[in-house]
């Protein structure tokens, strides 16, 4: 969300409830998406607007489908062949326009394939000197330790993060 404070945190509360009622109705990507956006754009003042990338797993045709609007692309981990990708994004963040159709991308998914997402807050995570974190510290975090299971890597790119800011406040959320 853009900013912090109240209204950051107001819109993000209703987000989370949008979503989690849009889920009860209809999950598919398109559909939350577009609530979403409705519900950031009707609620928030004219400069706020929202970074989400919202994907489904459909197991059974080892599809995964997904709509980025303006987040960090998640990396998309693909065992079979040992590579690492991007789930790029395919829109515009929600909020800034109030009549917007979001079309669903869709990648093939296998077994022990994975997905690791991240806020803007790992990458611009700053140490003593301002140096950045980087996409390039995170990718390499990532590759070292795809062998690991998923909360294990969640912790490592955390004291990753930790060590390299070496305890220097960080404005945004990691």
């Amino acid at each position: 969300v853009t900013g912090h404070g109240f209204y950051s945190g107001l819109i993000v509360a209703m987000a989370k409830s949008c979503l989690i009622t849009q889920l009860q109705i209809d999950s598919s990507v398109e559909s939350v998406m577009g609530a979403v956006n409705r519900i950031v754009n009707l609620t928030g003042p004219n400069w706020l607007f929202m970074t989400v990338c919202y994907a489904l797993l459909d197991r059974r045709t080892q599809t995964l489908t997904y709509a980025n609007a303006g987040h960090n692309a998640p990396y998309h981990y693909h065992r079979q062949t040992n590579e690492l990708t991007f789930l790029k994004p395919t829109t515009f963040p929600v909020g800034i326009y109030d009549d917007v159709s979001y079309t669903a991308e869709a990648c093939t998914w296998h077994p022990g394939d994975m997905l690791i997402f991240y806020s803007d807050g790992v990458v611009e995570a700053e140490n003593s000197t301002g140096e950045l974190f980087e996409d390039a510290r995170l990718e390499a975090c990532i590759r070292e330790n795809i062998h690991l299971p998923a909360p294990d890597i969640k912790q490592t790119i955390l004291e990753r993060v930790y060590e390299f800011t070496q305890g220097v406040p960080q404005q945004d959320d990691i």
